[in-house]
């Protein structure tokens, strides 16, 4: 195998750990997601009717796309019993959506440019030449769903391979960083010092009578559209923002944007 192939293999091994949180976040199940190259099916077979196909682009210093197949069966599983077949399905594209974010984030972690996701749309590929696939098994427990499959170009490899550093390339960088700057004490106790954080999703200005008519079922609506990020506040200030994603289990922020260093250090006055 070589490096390019590798580079896709990882990235589909990255992606299916950010597809199984991504379930757990909207169905509170998480199940366990594993990838491996498949054989490329006959088009014909993908062209019946139940399959949804999702395609998006990946772009950072080079570009690549990819397509994602599910059955009907597949998506459906995916979501909470109570959903309506509509709300499913865009869950389940949801979850998609945070999965192909979440591997563009982790992948470029290194990369001086990292890759982005285009918006995307549900359309198949016109041919499946040049196409590296991939099949993405999904198990709950002893129950396994059919599996998605996952279509990239084999191009892929090249430019994941130049985005993101290498082993050995990430070594020669451990080695030759600087000696670690000697701090005073006073500094050092107070890079121990604990602050409360707290996340924001949004914001209501509600009159105190609407407030006091507020009971178990009421629906509160916020300043922010769904898409967009959470705050991450301190002492009264904003110093990142992010994505909401699924850690172990718990409710995680995936940051986007952060305050400058110097500023985080203003949030706490000794004086």
């Amino acid at each position: 195998m070589t490096i390019a192939d590798q580079q896709i293999d990882d990235f589909l091994q990255t992606w299916s750990q950010e597809f199984s949180r991504a379930v757990e976040m909207f169905s509170g199940v998480m199940p366990v997601v594993s990838s491996v190259r498949s054989a490329p099916p006959e088009k014909a077979a993908l062209d019946t009717p139940g399959i949804l196909w999702w395609k998006q682009k990946f772009v950072g210093s080079d570009a690549f796309t990819t397509w994602i197949a599910a059955q009907k069966s597949t998506w459906a599983a995916l979501c909470p019993s109570e959903n309506s077949e509509d709300e499913a399905q865009k869950l389940y594209l949801e979850m998609i959506g945070q999965a192909q974010t979440g591997a563009a984030t982790v992948a470029s972690a290194d990369a001086a440019e990292p890759i982005r996701c285009d918006e995307g749309s549900v359309q198949a590929p016109e041919s499946l030449e040049g196409l590296v696939v991939f099949a993405i098994a999904i198990r709950f427990g002893d129950r396994e769903v059919e599996p998605l499959l996952y279509f990239v170009e084999r191009g892929a490899g090249r430019t994941l391979q130049n985005m993101i550093p290498s082993k050995e390339a990430k070594t020669s960088l451990r080695q030759n960083d600087p000696e670690p700057v000697t701090v005073s004490p006073m500094l050092d106790r107070l890079m121990r010092l604990e602050l409360p954080l707290s996340v924001a999703i949004g914001r209501a200005v509600m009159p105190i009578g609407e407030v006091l008519k507020i009971t178990s079922g009421s629906m509160v609506e916020l300043d922010r559209r769904a898409e967009d990020p959470v705050e991450l506040i301190v002492h009264g200030t904003v110093v990142a923002r992010g994505e909401v994603v699924s850690v172990k289990g718990n409710y995680g922020v995936r940051i986007k944007e952060i305050i400058s260093k110097d500023d985080r250090m203003n949030l706490y006055d000794p004086t």
